[in-house]
């Protein structure tokens, strides 16, 4: 419940929609990334088979694209220290997560 200056009281629901792709088949559990990352980027997963890897930049910016498949060591020495979102798409599905770039 939220006040204004008058002392009136007014409910907001909130609804969270965590939906990440592979979180929902309850794969995220599957996939490690090496977080903060310096020059490279290891990403470790038991999911078999081919997976498309990229990283955006805050902006939405497309800054890497690549494949990996059950393990990768990608460089990301090109890029600069900052904040970055990995997409990761396996089977139709996307998981994504936030990394940070730091030397």
């Amino acid at each position: 419940r939220i006040s204004n200056s008058n002392n009136c009281f007014h409910s907001i629901n909130v609804v969270v929609n965590n939906s990440t792709g592979l979180d929902q088949l309850g794969l995220s559990s599957y996939v490690f990334v090496e977080n903060p990352a310096q020059n490279q980027l290891k990403i470790k997963t038991t999911l078999s088979g081919e997976k498309e890897v990229r990283v955006f930049s805050v902006t939405g910016r497309l800054v890497l694209e690549t494949t990996i498949m059950n393990e990768g060591n990608i460089s990301i020495d090109h890029l600069e220290d900052g904040l970055y979102v990995l997409q990761m798409s396996f089977k139709g599905k996307q998981f994504n997560r936030k990394i940070i770039k730091s030397n």
